[in-house]
């Protein structure tokens, strides 16, 4: 018999247009309860401003350096990263904190003249956050600030491992991001820019962080302390069940990745890019807070 899928994973992801958000206050609340896996907010960008976004990025010759995906050093054109993420960083934060600063600056010259990406995705998630305040993670100091975003590129044939984002917020590196969030709590967000032809799905599988950490031995899926799984780990979960989304260009995602194991399939017939980055509550719940 095939297993069910766990409640949040059955229903899915809630589809919306931009002018249905003002109708979906308690989205953000039906995510973190385990309501729904997740939101596709249709057209948040529109096409003709998607393509200025891609012709800026074609050519501008200031684009942050590109960061190979690390399981990909080899490749001979491996997936990579405009920006530093936090989980690439070092404890301390000195240099994640002075790239968040270049980073910021990359992004407001790539939407000038069209509605600031930081401003739009700030108010359609006090939105769907039923009126919560949403800002940027402050940094440790004064003054300092988490980054925004980070571009992912896929190039053909890459995808991203298996992985669980609350396992990364157990890194050094978070140590500090996790004074000011509720660190049970960690949804991801995208922008997709461009989709290849086939592949790119972001895949979700019936297994969530609680269950990985409470099995072990032989009923253990996933090993203690594995962030990225692959190998027979990765084999063993992905027969599970599953739900696959492939937002199209110009949709905003924001699903329960902190909580749910999953992966991007390799692309085929051209890159996926895709803009994004992380949110959680405050500490209090009171607010929202972003992070890339």
């Amino acid at each position: 018999m095939t297993a069910a899928l766990p409640p949040p994973l059955a229903a899915g992801f809630q589809h919306i247009s931009v002018d249905e958000a003002d109708h979906a206050g308690d989205t953000l609340d039906r995510i973190v309860a385990g309501d729904i896996l997740g939101v596709v907010l249709r057209g948040f960008y529109g096409p003709a401003e998607i393509a200025t976004i891609l012709a800026r990025l074609e050519s501008d010759p200031q684009l942050p350096p590109a960061i190979p995906f690390a399981p990909f050093k080899d490749h001979p054109d491996p997936p990579y990263e405009r920006g530093l993420a936090l989980v690439s960083a070092r404890a301390e934060l000195d240099r994640y904190l002075a790239d968040a600063v270049r980073q910021r600056a990359f992004l407001r010259r790539l939407f000038d003249g069209l509605p600031p990406l930081e401003d739009r995705l700030d108010r359609v998630l006090q939105t769907l956050g039923g009126g919560r305040p949403v800002s940027l993670a402050p940094g440790p100091t004064d003054g300092t600030h988490y980054t925004p975003a980070t571009l992912r590129v896929l190039t053909e044939g890459t995808g991203i491992d298996l992985h669980v984002g609350l396992s990364f917020l157990t890194l050094p590196c978070c140590r500090h991001l996790c004074t000011l969030i509720d660190p049970q709590v960690q949804c991801s967000w995208f922008l997709t820019l461009r989709v290849a032809e086939e592949g790119g799905a972001l895949v979700t599988y019936g297994l969530d962080w609680a269950q990985a950490r409470s099995t072990h031995g032989d009923d253990a899926i996933v090993g203690d302390g594995q962030v990225v799984v692959t190998g027979p780990a990765a084999a063993r979960l992905r027969r599970l069940p599953a739900v696959a989304e492939r937002p199209a260009p110009g949709d905003l995602l924001v699903f329960d990745g902190g909580r749910w194991y999953h992966e991007v399939t390799a692309t085929r017939g051209g890159p996926r890019w895709t803009l994004g980055g992380f949110l959680s509550w405050s500490a209090d719940h009171r607010s929202i807070l972003r992070w890339a």
